[in-house]
């Protein structure tokens, strides 16, 4: 997917956005490994997932706990999403003691967010495992590498990260290609700690936060 390599407004130098795919899903577009997940989130199960559009289901006859499903501007994976790991990450001390951003639920009701970015002493190496019929998600594929991520907040649990990937391919011949980083979004949007949702749109703009961190 092609997309540009954006830069945070609240950070000083090191956030991107994809710039070698075909079809940017946003920096959003759209992880600790599904087996390190979190369990001590504070998370309590909500009452349904802020998605309204129907689902159209890849054809693929694989596993169906990896299909994606693509609901008009999401990319939901029913088994989750990679979220990232902790092993030699830290938190960007730079970061720390930011005022809360406002964010809004999709009732509209306004929430403070917060933010804590961590980065990784050495790459954090790892691979998503999906089908879906399509080149949507063709950066997604294969081995990646991120340097480091977001974790946000609200009321003390934690319902999305957002995670600046690369991915790996084998050394050009000729040494001129590639993979620039790029930046997306996944969510927990029901509260049950796994991160289903890979987000469509603008990573940059409000941020939309599941229901289920108000209960």
């Amino acid at each position: 997917m092609k997309a540009s390599v954006l830069l945070f407004l609240w950070l000083p130098s090191i956030l991107f956005h994809n710039s070698s795919c075909s079809s940017a899903v946003g920096v959003n577009d759209a992880a600790a490994n599904s087996a390190s997940r979190r369990t001590d989130q504070n998370q309590t199960v909500g009452d349904v997932a802020d998605q309204s559009s129907p689902t159209v289901e890849s054809n693929s006859s694989q596993n169906p706990q990896d299909v994606v499903l693509f609901d008009g501007k999401n990319y939901i994976k029913k088994s989750g999403w990679e979220t990232p790991s902790r092993k030699e990450a830290f938190i960007d001390e730079s970061t720390e003691g930011r005022s809360p951003r406002e964010g809004r639920t999709r009732t509209g009701r306004q929430i403070k967010t917060t933010t804590t970015q961590y980065i990784y002493k050495t790459p954090w190496h790892y691979s998503q495992d999906f089908y879906f019929d399509g080149p949507d998600l063709d950066y997604m594929e294969g081995n990646l590498e991120a340097g480091y991520f977001l974790e946000i907040s609200a009321n003390g649990r934690i319902f999305m990260y957002m995670i600046s990937g690369r991915k790996i391919v084998p050394p050009s011949t000729s040494n001129s290609y590639h993979e620039d980083p790029f930046v997306y979004e996944i969510k927990d949007n029901n509260g049950d700690g796994i991160f289903e949702t890979l987000v469509g749109g603008n990573a940059f703009g409000e941020t939309v936060v599941p229901n289920w961190v108000l209960k």
